[in-house]
């Protein structure tokens, strides 16, 4: 079968995920195993590999660039991987290539083979610090039959390996002719580059190959404005939203065990108010805005001003922040049509006076607004961060998602209401920033 390119369309990525990856016949325990274990880390093993040294510190291509060569009882499996952005992914492919040619027909150097015996050498002993490693190894030995001295001789195993053995495994192992380039990216800016490495093939977020056509496209003439003012009466109207003057909302939450309480205070026309507090006693989190003034405080002590989260505070005061957009400056872009969990949704890009930037999701049936993806700049680069709204429900005659899945990390926090109060009497103490 030739290589082609699984693309995976993310209309809203900064970056491209990339993988080059294929299956491998590999089979724990035999001697091979521990030959493919140095190649790996000569090739991307770490930060001292070649992967990382070529994409990161000579191109800048990406934060990390990492590679995996791994052994199984049935099919073993090699992969070469890194998040990159838009405007180099095909560049950053082709470096891929180029490291792969080049340590399958080139020898490694006495100091690779050194520096990557010495890291493994250092990886295994300390990894014999841990009981589970030594139950784990008692079981592999067992499962896949492996010699007694299997892991007692790993080290002198791991030594004996020669420059002639890495060539010799690389060229056995290390196939990107043979290999599947999968990317999840911004299929409009990354797609007609990414042909020169084979067919482009587009595939969704479950694995299934569909093409392009298949897909909703942009009716003709649909603008941002037309969706916002669709989104707007789907939730009840401007009439039904501005008679709300006020509205309280609590929400829990709960992460590793630990109860989060969310209240949330919006008073007309733009004065903020979120708690969060965890275990119902102490507060780790508070954002206050009194109509022109904004202030953050965490557990207690506030944190140093920011005029541009000031400005952004003014926009999102409101109870929907959309029907400001344009009187505030806020610009807004129809994108593409995305596929937001099952359903097909309206992207529009927004930029806010400051520069923030979201992309914001608009189904295409309810027209409701169920997903933020916010772009968020972190020590591996920008990252998009993307916050659900689930099950909406009429409150005063306007639809509120009941349900906001936050993501904190690695997981996902689900956040649900649990009372609602509107038009209330606030206490306007709430807003005073100390």
């Amino acid at each position: 079968e030739k290589t082609f390119v699984a693309l995976v369309d993310k209309p809203s990525a900064v970056q491209s995920v990339i993988d080059i990856t294929y299956p491998v016949e590999l089979k724990t325990g035999t001697p091979d195993v521990i030959k493919a274990r140095v190649l790996n880390q000569i090739l991307g093993g770490g930060s001292s590999a070649r992967l990382f040294i070529n994409l990161r510190e000579d191109k800048g291509y990406t934060y990390g660039a990492y590679s995996s060569l791994s052994s199984d009882k049935l099919v073993g499996a090699f992969s070469a991987s890194a998040s990159v952005r838009n405007e180099v992914t095909d560049s950053a492919f082709n470096e891929f290539i180029i490291e792969l040619d080049k340590i399958r027909t080139t020898d490694v150097s006495e100091d690779e083979i050194n520096l990557a015996k010495s890291s493994i050498a250092g990886s295994f002993a300390r990894s014999l610090e841990r009981p589970q490693t030594v139950a784990r190894f008692a079981i592999n030995t067992a499962r896949y039959n492996l010699p007694k001295d299997y892991y007692s001789s790993y080290l002198k195993n791991v030594q004996a390996v020669s420059i002639a053995d890495v060539k010799a495994t690389a060229q056995k192992y290390i196939h990107p002719d043979k290999a599947y380039f999968t990317v999840v990216g911004k299929a409009s800016e990354i797609k007609d580059k990414l042909a020169a490495f084979g067919e482009v093939k587009y595939f969704d977020n479950y694995g299934n190959e569909y093409t392009p056509s298949d897909a909703p496209q942009l009716p003709a003439g649909l603008t941002a404005q037309k969706v916002i003012a669709d989104y707007v009466k789907a939730l009840g109207g401007s009439e039904a939203i501005t008679a709300i003057k006020s509205i309280k909302m609590v929400s829990e939450a709960e992460i590793q065990g630990q109860k989060l309480s969310f209240t949330s205070i919006k008073v007309s026309p733009n004065k903020s108010y979120l708690s969060i507090l965890m275990g119902g006693a102490m507060e780790m989190q508070k954002q206050v805005f009194d109509g022109t003034n904004y202030a953050e405080y965490a557990q207690g002590a506030k944190t140093p001003d920011d005029e541009n989260k000031t400005k952004d505070a003014l926009i999102d005061a409101a109870l929907i922040p959309e029907l400001n957009y344009e009187t505030l400056g806020v610009k807004t872009t129809l994108e593409a049509v995305e596929k937001v969990g099952d359903n097909y949704a309206y992207a529009i890009n927004v930029v806010y006076p400051s520069g923030k930037k979201t992309t914001n999701y608009f189904d295409m049936e309810s027209g409701l607004k169920v997903r933020v993806a916010n772009f968020v700049t972190t020590p591996q680069g920008e990252m998009v961060q993307n916050v659900d709204y689930q099950d909406y429900s009429a409150e005063n005659g306007v639809l509120i998602p009941h349900l906001v899945i936050i993501p904190m990390g690695p997981m996902k926090l689900e956040a649900k209401i649990t009372s609602v109060e509107v038009n209330g009497t606030v206490d306007e103490a709430v807003f005073k920033i100390e």
